[in-house]
């Protein structure tokens, strides 16, 4: 197994990519990598999976007129948790820094308004990744996990059954 040194620290789990290991076979974590919007010793983790693309789009999904404006976003699978649920999430990303930061359960007036804007992404993801507290920290120093800095170049315009591969290529 690959396993590159790892420090774990809370503060810096927020805003980062954890790359699954490559021996985790687990359908929905298998080459994946999760976009970490939340890192709390109390409340634990959560995150979206950015490359796992379903076969649908939004529109595919709700026929809604209010969500007309976003019926050709992909849908992606975020994770195990809440997967019956369609959520949106705005990825923003500074030009100076090339840093990604995430809102997560958009509302569709902020997805339509976040959409048009420059420096932002919406996706629509069904689920989320979860972990209860401690459980992501003992993942992490098992080595399931690999931390990477998310940027938005690579994170947002690498195609999503390419990113993991790109991804790991950088970390040794």
């Amino acid at each position: 197994m690959f396993a590159p040194k790892v420090t774990f620290s809370d503060e810096h789990i927020n805003g980062r990519l954890l790359l699954a290991d490559p021996a985790i076979r687990d359908g929905c974590f298998d080459r994946a990598v999760v976009y970490m919007f939340e890192h709390e010793k109390e409340n634990g983790s959560q995150g979206l999976i950015l490359n796992k693309r379903t076969h649908y789009s939004v529109g595919d999904l709700i026929k809604s007129k209010q969500f007309r404006p976003l019926a050709g976003l992909p849908v992606f699978t975020g994770g195990p948790v809440a997967s019956d649920q369609l959520h949106f999430a705005g990825f923003r990303y500074d030009q100076h820094t090339n840093k990604l930061s995430c809102e997560f359960h958009l509302n569709v007036d902020q997805a339509n308004a976040l959409a048009t804007q420059k420096n932002h992404v919406v996706r629509a993801f069904v689920g989320h990744s979860a972990w209860q507290p401690g459980q992501l920290q003992d993942e992490i120093e098992q080595h399931a996990w690999f931390c990477a800095d998310a940027t938005a170049k690579e994170t947002l315009e690498t195609e999503s059954h390419l990113l993991w591969s790109k991804l790991m290529q950088n970390i040794s």
